[in-house]
């Protein structure tokens, strides 16, 4: 019953949030501000990751257990796995969340289809 009660008040709590977050999205941020502020944390977040794979490359490659095999065999199929499983599986995540949320707003999709 613990249990229940408390994915109840998470659920609640993050809907509560998101409406709120949304709301001030919406009273707050023409269309243009919304698209500059979403490049904004793409490039931070693309600069981040970048400078996270180059100290992985560098501290792995003078590493004396994997420097023999880092560069000609670890390292190519790190980049498979993370661009083939993980990105494909986590953006095919998010947009299965935004179709259900989108379900239930018929004034978005509405505009969704005007687009088209």
């Amino acid at each position: 019953m613990n249990t229940l009660l408390s994915i109840l008040g998470f659920g609640s709590i993050t809907a509560v949030i998101g409406y709120l977050l949304n709301w001030v999205l919406k009273k707050y941020l023409t269309e243009k501000q919304f698209e500059s502020l979403k490049k904004k944390i793409s490039d931070k977040s693309a600069s981040f990751g970048k400078a996270l794979g180059i100290v992985c490359t560098v501290g792995l490659t003078k590493w004396k257990w994997t420097a023999k095999f880092w560069n000609s065999v670890i390292e190519s199929y790190i980049i498979i796995f993370l661009e083939v499983v993980c990105i494909s599986a986590i953006v095919s995540f998010i947009n299965g969340i935004v179709d259900g949320l989108e379900t239930d707003n018929k004034s978005f999709k509405e505009d969704k289809q005007k687009e088209k």
